[in-house]
Formats: structure tokens, C-alpha cells, sequence
């Protein structure tokens, strides 16, 4: 499974550019598949290489939907956590 990251491209030198992700974690990536990428681009990244560009909004849109699948994620391995109740015991009580 692919899970492509948003991020805004901070620096461009040959065939690669810094890429700051959600969060300000900074990475350096191929721009093979994208070579007319500028500073301050929007693009998809995964793998070490940068797949797309893509435009503000809908990285900002990707930069939710992740923050809502970390928080998510988080909700289920809490619940695992938990102690599982008796079955026959009243709850509540």
C-alpha cells in the first residue's frame, strides 16, 4: 500500500529537492518524475521521490485527512489497550 505525503518543496538543485512534509520533518527527494519543480510547489511524495505536483488546497485537504487517520489510529490502539470486560458482568455498576 502506497501512502503518498503532501508536502511544499523548500529547495530545487540537480534531480532532487528538499521537501518539507506535515509536521516540518524536511526530506530530500528525486524529482525525476517532475522536473519542472520550483520552490514553493506543492507535491506528492512517497518512497523518496516526488510523484506529482499538486496545488495548495488539496494539500492541505491530504495534510487533514492524514492528521484525521493518525488521531483515528491512535482511538483504535487505546481501545485495544483496554482491559476486555467479563462476559455476564453488568456494565455500569
Amino acid at each position: 500500500m502506497c501512502l503518498a505525503l503532501p508536502g511544499r518543496v523548500t529547495e530545487v538543485d540537480e534531480g532532487e529537492a528538499d521537501v518539507e512534509l506535515i509536521g516540518g520533518r524536511r526530506v530530500r527527494a528525486s524529482r525525476l518524475l517532475c522536473p519542472d519543480l520550483a520552490v514553493g510547489h506543492y507535491v506528492l511524495l512517497d518512497r523518496g521521490m516526488v510523484l506529482d505536483m499538486i496545488d495548495r488546497t488539496a494539500a492541505e485537504e491530504l495534510a487533514a485527512l492524514h492528521a484525521a487517520l493518525a488521531r483515528a489510529l491512535e482511538t483504535v490502539e487505546s481501545a485495544e489497550s483496554l482491559e476486555p470486560v467479563e462476559e455476564g458482568r453488568a456494565s455500569g455498576g
